[in-house]
């Protein structure tokens, strides 16, 4: 449940993701909610990240995927564990774990070991698209992000062709924005994070 300042955030960071042309922008609504006459609070909608070809993150069902690296890794069913930091694992955001064959989770871990060790090595623009992942490291800094972590960095790619890089399409998770305004955001100097290794 956000407070009000927190919802403030969120809509000032999502209307900056769609005015610097992120892949995907989640929807929100504010609403007042009413229950049995008892004024409970103004809430915000917000679509969840997921595969939609026409309206949110472009991924083949049969070979494309939507991973997160994220700190609630704990209370998924599937998790890979990251080379890059003990903090977080991966999970799957599509396609879901009980849905994945054994192929696609192959394909997935070699996907995610490739990216870990690029990042290591530099050649991280023969996996990523490096055009999505600085349009979301600018977003944070415009908003002056303070958790650059967490439950927000999501990672998708759309199929199992050469051209096909991981990408970064969408922000997620923006309640601390606006708290780190004096500087760029914490992807520059959190060293739990693979954005730190590149700019180092």
């Amino acid at each position: 449940l956000l407070n009000n300042a927190e919802r403030l955030r969120v809509f000032f960071a999502n209307q900056m993701s769609r005015l610097i042309d992120m892949e995907y922008t989640p929807r929100l609504e504010l609403a007042n909610v009413i229950i049995n006459g008892d004024y409970r609070g103004i809430y915000m909608l917000s679509e969840n990240v997921k595969r939609d070809k026409s309206c949110r993150i472009d991924v083949d069902k049969e070979d494309g995927y939507i991973i997160e690296l994220d700190s609630y890794f704990w209370n998924e069913t599937f998790s890979i564990p990251s080379k890059l930091t003990r903090f977080l694992q991966w999970t799957l955001k599509c396609p879901k774990p009980e849905d994945l064959t054994p192929e696609q989770e192959a394909n997935i871990r070699s996907d995610i070991a490739r990216f870990e060790s690029s990042v290591s090595a530099a050649d991280y623009p023969e996996v990523m698209d490096v055009h999505s992942m600085a349009r979301w490291i600018l977003l944070h800094d415009i908003v002056g992000t303070h958790d650059p972590g967490g439950s927000n960095i999501y990672i998708a790619r759309k199929n199992r062709e050469p051209s096909s890089l991981m990408r970064m399409p969408v922000v997620w998770d923006m309640g601390s924005s606006m708290e780190n305004l004096e500087s760029f955001s914490r992807t520059h100097t959190e060293r739990g994070l693979f954005f730190y290794r590149l700019f180092n």
